[in-house]
């Protein structure tokens, strides 16, 4: 499966842009989350709960790696939930590849909180 790469803003810097990179392979199953990422360690645990409480699969048996990039940047906050869900799901062929920018807390139900853009409210709206 090809790399997925989804776009979002810095929180801090609205000017910056960050690619959130998923590549969903075969190796040893897990998540890693790459490129300077100051979060509390729980984007992983939301994105998988909010990925399968809508319906979707969570590649249980695959490796996931993400990269947010440019690397050096900081980063943290939990507006990278969405990006980081939409791009596992563009990786793994279940949505097709998202074109615009999208930030959001993702909640354990799918739903979106503090999206952008506006019109999605849930992982659901990201369906092909």
């Amino acid at each position: 499966m090809p790399v997925a790469i989804v776009q979002t803003l810095h929180k801090t810097d609205s000017e910056t842009r960050v690619d959130v990179q998923v590549d969903v392979s075969s190796g040893l199953a897990g998540l890693t989350i790459v490129g300077c990422y100051e979060g509390t360690g729980n984007l992983g645990a939301v994105v998988r709960a909010a990925i399968t409480n809508s319906g979707f699969e969570w590649p249980a048996t695959k490796r996931i790696t993400v990269l947010l990039s440019p690397a050096d940047l900081p980063k943290s906050g939990v507006h990278f939930d969405l990006p980081v869900a939409a791009a596992v799901l563009v990786a793994s062929g279940q949505i097709d590849p998202v074109k615009e920018l999208l930030a959001g807390e993702l909640q354990l139900d799918g739903t979106v909180r503090n999206g952008t853009p506006s019109h999605i409210t849930s992982l659901n709206d990201l369906k092909n």
